[in-house]
């Protein structure tokens, strides 16, 4: 048979296997997309699944070539073959082998998958770096020998066995192979000219974040596969700025101050220059957390620090502890730095920032919390979150609320109700306060004892004792939808209190901060 005859018989080999095999298959009569017939299998049914949930039927791409003579490789246009590697639709080669008297002797056939997909886009690859465009007016070739042989009757059931074997998601895989293929050590490569002016310390420090950017610098960047550059830059007009960070590694970091007597541990993020060679003197890390941000300089060990916290932040529990500790630090003046690493010991350092300031705002948080440390989990809402600022906007309430906790003594003025002389002597203090911050109140009991000294112009002097009893609780919600749970507590606590008279403060009472009442068995001391 002439070349032209043995061309049409495998074509229509091709199409008598596929109806042999009950395929529907199509001929493409303009063969500009890379194939030359379109196979759909009807779906296969297995029993007891319902025909929604049944697989669909394979579908795939064949390119039919014939071959004749002594050559052992067929070619394909290298358009042709850059179309079916891009397709997420299966694509098969198969030739028919004729001897030289125009019989058909064999057949093989080629899924085009990860070996084949990887050459085509190597053979493309290397044009486009020589400036090539014209792919149609080049080949690529396979060598027959490395085809699979296989029975005329077996070929179409074997096309959608191999499709079957790649499982459901096909075509993401296939997807993934042609986008990934070749980018396996570097996706990038190129030229940064920075600007006049440009010193080594500006790249370490925009490396580790302490510069976002540098201006007017020139990028030339080419798409790097296989290795090979592209042929034009992926950045024609790469005048901007330019922003290299430096992956972050995870860390923790352990703040200290033996002036403030407190410490925190932070989970951070540990940020180094990737320059090689740099110097000593420019070699330095930044360590970045929700609260602070600090460069250290490994050369002289001097670091330079920047609090970042934000007052209206949302903490949770563990994080508004840490942030209040966190300030008392910092007003210390100066603290001990230490970084962790997998749990071992990284680097360390002394952080001066300036003279020790006294803030009472701060102090009167950081009294307040000091109740808050106790709490188990168990007792915090899991939903709790709090700023600063919610707390530190009723500065005045907490301080009035710890001086009554903790001070040594308070002045009321009261009368007794069951009495006819003024009491003097042992008493039992009861206070309660509570604070409403956003969708949450915590409340706070307290029992001391006191000594009680009246004057004769009904005024009473306590000397505040001991502390017998302390309740910390945060509840969602507001204090009115708590108000009776809260009351019944601190009636039980009073309750609890039978051998001297219970005196108690606390806004439950709508009174005055600073009015006292006090109970002894069922009577009471009644403000005047």
């Amino acid at each position: 048979m002439t070349k032209r005859k043995v061309t049409r018989h495998a074509e229509l080999t091709f199409a008598t296997l596929c109806a042999d095999s009950a395929v529907t298959c199509n001929q493409s009569h303009e063969d500009e997309r890379g194939w030359d017939f379109f196979i759909q299998s009807p779906p296969s049914r297995t029993p007891g699944i319902p025909l929604d949930l049944q697989p669909p039927g394979t579908k795939c791409f064949a390119q039919v070539k014939s071959h004749k003579g002594k050559s052992r490789n067929i070619t394909l246009k290298l358009s042709t073959a850059l179309e079916l590697a891009g397709s997420e639709i299966p694509a098969f080669i198969v030739v028919f082998c004729y001897n030289t008297s125009g019989t058909l002797v064999e057949t093989r056939y080629l899924h085009l998958w990860q070996t084949e997909i990887s050459r085509i886009l190597l053979a493309v690859r290397e044009l486009d770096a020589k400036g090539v465009t014209e792919l149609q007016r080049h080949r690529i070739a396979f060598a027959i020998h490395a085809m699979k042989a296989i029975k005329n009757v077996d070929l179409i059931p074997q096309t959608s066995a191999d499709i079957r074997s790649v499982g459901p998601d096909y075509s993401s895989k296939k997807h993934h192979l042609y986008k990934c293929l070749g980018f396996e050590d570097s996706a990038l490569s190129g030229i940064i000219e920075y600007p006049p002016g440009t010193t080594l310390e500006m790249l370490v420090d925009n490396q580790i974040g302490v510069i976002d950017r540098i201006e007017g610098a020139r990028i030339t960047a080419y798409s790097t596969r296989f290795g090979i550059p592209s042929g034009t830059s992926i950045t024609p007009d790469g005048t901007g700025s330019i922003s290299m960070r430096s992956h972050p590694k995870a860390c923790t970091v352990r703040i200290s101050s033996e002036l403030a007597q407190k410490q925190v541990y932070i989970p951070s993020e540990l940020y180094v220059p990737n320059i090689p060679n740099l110097p000593e003197d420019l070699q330095k890390i930044r360590v970045k957390n929700s609260f602070s941000d600090i460069v250290l300089g490994l050369h002289d060990g001097k670091a330079y620090y920047r609090l970042r916290t934000d007052q209206n932040e949302l903490h949770t529990f563990d994080n508004l502890i840490a942030a209040s500790d966190l300030l008392q630090i910092v007003c210390a003046g100066e603290f001990r730095l230490e970084i962790d690493i997998d749990d071992k010991p990284a680097t360390s350092a002394n952080v001066k920032i300036g003279a020790p300031q006294n803030i009472p705002s701060l102090t009167v948080l950081d009294n307040f919390i000091n109740y808050l440390r106790p709490l188990r989990a168990a007792e915090i809402p899991s939903e709790f979150r709090c700023s600063l600022a919610s707390l530190l906007g009723q500065v005045k309430l907490l301080a009035y609320c710890t001086e009554l906790a903790t001070g040594t003594s308070v002045t009321g003025k009261c009368q007794i109700a069951w009495a006819q002389e003024a009491y003097s002597g042992r008493a039992n203090v009861l206070f309660y306060m509570f604070v409403e911050i956003p969708n949450f109140v915590i409340y706070l009991i307290v029992r001391r004892r006191a000594e009680l000294s009246s004057a004769d112009d009904g005024s009473a002097s306590f000397e505040l004792r001991e502390t017998q009893y302390c309740r910390v609780r945060i509840l969602p919600g507001s204090h009115q939808m708590h108000s009776s749970s809260i009351e019944a507590e601190i009636d039980a606590c009073a309750k609890a209190a039978t051998d001297y008279p219970v005196l108690r403060f606390g806004p439950y009472l709508g009174e005055t901060k600073g009015d006292v009442t006090a109970d002894e068995h069922q009577d009471s001391y009644l403000p005047q």
